[in-house]
């Protein structure tokens, strides 16, 4: 069970970019800055298809709405397309600060974790 499309970044214009994207088959997890592109290839991680179906059922779990109350923009934001069969989640907001959130958040950052990002990427400075 395959995510279709899995595309998650964070960006601070002023201190990083972080990324996490399924592509052929891999979980691409990459850390920069604005001034430096992401690498072609980055860290890769692989997850079993068990695995897969556990990041879908917590991510439905959640039932998220995405939004955006605030029209701060202090340069941080959220970039996120989570789609398996049917489209789970997808948004881009600056500074989101809706229900879930957080969780989600947490939920992907364990995605990320492995030997270059050993407390996952989200959390990597």
């Amino acid at each position: 069970m395959l995510p279709r499309k899995f595309f998650y970044e964070e960006h601070s214009f002023f201190s990083t970019l972080k990324k996490i994207e399924f592509i052929d088959g891999y979980l691409d997890v990459q850390s920069t800055t604005p001034c430096i592109p992401y690498l072609i290839e980055g860290p890769c991680k692989q997850l079993s298809d068990a695995e897969w179906i556990e990041v879908e059922q917590a991510i439905t779990a959640l039932n998220l709405k995405p939004r955006s109350d605030d029209m701060i923009m202090d340069g941080c934001g959220v970039n996120c397309w989570i789609t398996f069969k049917r489209r789970l989640v997808k948004f881009y907001i600056i500074n989101p600060d809706f229900e879930g959130f957080n969780e989600l958040r947490k939920i992907i950052n364990r995605l990320s974790i492995c030997e270059a990002y050993p407390e996952g990427v989200l959390e990597s400075n």
